[in-house]
């Protein structure tokens, strides 16, 4: 028996709450840069885009040279 591959949107799938993403909240985008810490204490986080249909959308928009939703976030995170 052939262990079963899961894809990005069943992973998603599994993490769905009242409609919502559970990663991001349907954002598209998360930040973990001021959270997210190794054992032993560097930095760890990334602002990266989601793996919703959000998150998805906006990092195809992105790659076709639209709107680059990431690179104004992290912008605005070190303006701050």
């Amino acid at each position: 028996m052939e262990p079963k591959t899961e894809t990005s949107g069943d992973l998603w799938l599994r993490y769905r709450s009242q409609g919502l993403c559970g990663l991001c909240g349907n954002a598209g985008v998360f930040d973990t840069r001021w959270v997210a810490k190794s054992p032993a204490g560097e930095p760890a986080g990334v602002l990266a885009y989601c793996i919703c249909p959000n998150g998805t959308r906006m990092a195809d928009r992105e790659g076709k040279n639209q709107k680059p939703v990431l690179s104004e976030l992290g912008e605005r995170a070190v303006a701050t």
